[in-house]
């Protein structure tokens, strides 16, 4: 879990939070900020793609990025 938060932050743009799928099912509901889905990332030194959540301030969660399998993922690149 670290590795993976750890990983996430370098694709966060500056002052930018990004959270795994795992964190986002277990905040989502406990949180009043939104998400926006990025979608499955590949991240460095972990091996399946990682699906991920910037958070954001909007109120909204909306989603940018299909949710496929990460098999899928890495057939669409």
């Amino acid at each position: 879990g670290v590795n993976i938060a750890a990983r996430l932050q370098e694709l966060a743009e500056p002052g930018g939070i990004l959270i795994s799928g795992p964190v986002y099912d277990q905040v989502r509901s406990k949180l009043a900020i939104a998400f926006d889905c990025l979608g499955w990332r590949e991240v460095k030194n972990v091996s399946t793609p990682v699906m991920s959540y910037r958070v954001t301030l909007s109120g909204e969660t909306r989603s940018l990025a299909r949710r496929l399998r990460p098999e899928a993922a890495k057939e669409t690149r």
